[in-house]
């Protein structure tokens, strides 16, 4: 257990270290002039995300249970979505209809969406089977060409952006917070080539370290099965217990 607490502080080492410094150890610096991010590539720039996406709103908002049926549209919400992963598990569905009618919350493959109630800040992109699903009051960050969709959400998901939500959250039962102060969100952001080269470095170091928690994994499952079945053999005489020592 204390092999995969280090495997998740690793890999968020991991992201952090490439969306703020990069991949090339060598490059010159220049202070971002934000004294939480500190020094950035020289050539990267400091942007709001309003200025990165051309759009970003907020998913269906006013009575989104009404709309839910048991089968036809995904229909995403905040529980559906995870640190750069959307699970369809559990996930609700609306008609076609509705679907059509409910436009500005429908969603694209390459949109982000990011959770503004429970776990606020955690982000995903919308993966091509989900093309023109439908969401209820999760932020919607459009894609755009001068971005890659999975650097900003790696970006999103590091401490950079989760830092940014701590400091506008509210609420003692559920943390939120609003889309008039995500867009204001700063981010350094690099070339879009190297986005997409910093994007393919954290999934293939972060695939690797993901083999290596489910090795862990298993090893607890076994761990575990081996004890019951130990305590099992014991209690019904299957297994002879030493005698204790009369000293």
């Amino acid at each position: 257990r204390r092999q995969m607490a280090l495997l998740k502080e690793q890999r968020a080492a991991l992201i952090q270290q490439a969306v703020t410094r990069g991949l090339n150890p060598n490059v010159p610096m220049k202070d971002s002039g934000l004294p939480w991010l500190g020094e950035i590539p020289a050539h990267w720039e400091v942007k709001r995300l309003k200025y990165l996406s051309p759009r970003q709103s907020v998913g269906l908002v006013i009575n989104p249970s009404t709309y839910v049926i048991e089968e036809g549209v995904p229909f995403l919400f905040g529980s559906d979505v995870s640190e750069g992963n959307i699970s369809i598990e559990k996930v609700r569905h609306i008609s076609p209809e509705s679907n059509q009618h409910l436009k500005a919350s429908r969603l694209y493959a390459g949109d982000l969406v990011t959770v503004r109630v429970g776990y606020p800040g955690v982000t995903a992109v919308i993966p091509p089977e989900l093309d023109q699903c439908n969401c209820a009051s999760i932020l919607i960050i459009r894609q755009h060409k001068s971005f890659h969709s999975q650097w900003l959400c790696h970006s999103m998901n590091s401490s950079v952006g989760r830092y940014q939500v701590s400091l506008v959250q509210y609420g003692a039962a559920q943390e939120q917070f609003n889309v008039s102060h995500a867009v204001n969100f700063l981010y350094p952001v690099p070339p879009l080539s190297e986005q997409r080269q910093i994007s393919e470095y954290i999934d293939s170091e972060s695939a690797k370290l993901e083999k290596l928690r489910q090795t862990y994994d298993r090893q607890l499952t076994l761990l575990a099965e081996y004890r019951a079945a130990l305590i099992h053999e014991c209690v019904t005489g299957q297994r002879p217990v030493p005698e204790p020592s009369s000293q």
